[in-house]
């Protein structure tokens, strides 16, 4: 959407992924001066959000180094997303937190979602999981000294 001061993007989530929005809004409101982040105008069931001005990378003919240069500058962009503290751990839910209050909880959530599939996939075998399963247990229960953490935004 173009106004004659501006360009914005609107960006409305499929059906059943609403809860991108809000991930996408949490993440752009935390990082709000970052001149890699859009600004959210408006934000309902869909956001409204700045448009950064740009090119599309492959379109340009930037040398290897300038490229470089780019993709490190995006990468401390992603670090800053990931390095976003909340409460809980784990994707963020509807309350602003993430989905499982402790570490302990969302890695068992990990393993009973992800350790099938790996195991039927054949990519480890029963003991691998085994293996896993006994070595997370044993360190997730070591105390956490943040009350806060990183967790998966997008």
């Amino acid at each position: 959407m173009e106004t004659v001061e501006n360009k914005y993007v609107i960006k409305i989530p499929f059906k059943g992924n609403e809860i991108m929005i809000l991930r996408e809004a949490f993440a752009c409101e935390k990082l709000r001066n970052n001149k890699f982040v859009p600004q959210i105008v408006l934000q309902e069931k869909y956001i409204i959000e700045s448009c950064l001005a740009g090119k599309i990378l492959s379109k340009t003919r930037l040398s290897a180094e300038e490229k470089k240069n780019v993709y490190i500058a995006l990468g401390k962009v992603v670090r800053k997303i990931h390095r976003i503290e909340m409460r809980g751990f784990g994707e963020l839910g509807k309350n602003l937190q993430g989905k499982h209050l402790t570490l302990e909880r969302h890695i068992d959530f990990l393993l009973l979602r992800d350790m099938p599939l790996l195991l039927q996939t054949g990519l480890l075998s029963a003991e691998e999981i085994t293996a896993i399963r006994v070595f997370l247990k044993k360190h997730c229960r070591l105390p956490i000294v943040r009350k806060r953490c990183c967790s998966i935004l997008i």
